[in-house]
């Protein structure tokens, strides 16, 4: 379900790509350190955002090193180092990336997810130790969605809705100063992730006869026919939830990396929803430079 909230690299700033890498790196380095070195295999790109986003609006203090690390032994990277913000995301990662494994175990069926869920399994209670009281709104909301999918709803924005309440009510923990504004801007960006992941996903979950609302939509429907009828329906919300996300923001108290979420949610979102929504995300490896991503 992750790694779509994206900065568009070539919109960026040398100064603004350079911050991103760091927060980036200094994410993975502080996964490895707390859990264990495996963890950042599972690094997303919304713990990078969620990391961006509580340090822009809680002004903490961002230390920049140079250091070495776990994929890149040989060259030092620039690295946001004995951060809040960054450890905070790290533990909100290894906590969803677990829920997401144990999805896809009971959706799939899949042996590399249940592996990998066995192994992940120790990081995430330490995670759990580490955040109990964001566990335990994950945990809620995951059984809410559970729910959901297990009534076979064919209505998208009550499929969405317990994902997209998570993340509120994970950005309000988060950032406790943030007013009413900062829960509206985690469920609309929970609302436009759990959307472009069910769509993308549609040949997929057909496939494996896993829940998807498009799918329940449309029922008794070929791939193709599932993802033209369903796109009117996908981009109404991707797009209105983009729409609501920028409005909120403008409200938001952003004291740094303002460039950086500007250029996510301006540039990176609605370039990942028109791939996603015009099929070019399937083809990705062959057209790699025709958006090029982070």
């Amino acid at each position: 379900m992750f790694g779509n909230v994206k900065p568009l690299k070539q919109e960026l700033k040398i100064r603004d790509y350079s911050n991103y890498r760091a927060y980036y790196c200094g994410l993975c380095k502080s996964m490895g350190g707390k859990y264990a070195g495996l963890c950042r295999l599972g690094l997303s790109y919304e713990a990078v955002f969620i990391a961006i986003i509580i340090s822009a609006m809680l002004d903490d203090k961002v230390m920049v090193k140079q250091k070495r690390c776990f994929i890149h032994p040989f060259s030092k990277r620039p690295m946001v180092v004995n951060n809040k913000s960054v450890d905070a995301a790290a533990s909100v990662n290894i906590l969803l990336m677990y829920n997401s494994l144990c999805d896809n175990v009971r959706d799939e069926n899949d042996m590399k997810s249940r592996l990998a869920s066995i192994w992940f399994k120790r990081p995430y209670k330490k995670a759990c130790a580490d955040m109990p009281e964001i566990n335990a709104v994950i945990e809620e909301k995951l059984d809410d969605l559970d729910l959901v999918e297990e009534s076979l709803c064919d209505v998208l924005d009550k499929a969405a809705q317990p994902f997209a309440e998570m993340m509120g009510e994970l950005a309000s923990r988060l950032i406790p100063y943030g007013n009413e504004d900062i829960y509206w801007f985690g469920f609309f960006m929970g609302k436009w992730i759990y959307v472009i992941d069910a769509y993308a996903d549609i040949q997929k979950d057909l496939k494996n006869k896993a829940y998807n609302p498009f799918i329940l939509m449309n029922s008794g429907m070929e791939y193709n026919e599932i993802a033209n009828n369903s796109r009117g329906d996908a981009e109404f919300v991707l797009k209105g939830a983009i729409s609501e996300l920028l409005r909120i923001f403008e409200r938001l108290n952003i004291k740094r990396n303002r460039e950086i979420i500007e250029n996510i949610l301006f540039e990176g979102m609605p370039a990942r929803t028109e791939a996603v929504l015009s099929g070019k995300c399937e083809n990705k490896r062959k057209n790699k430079d025709e958006y090029e991503m982070l």
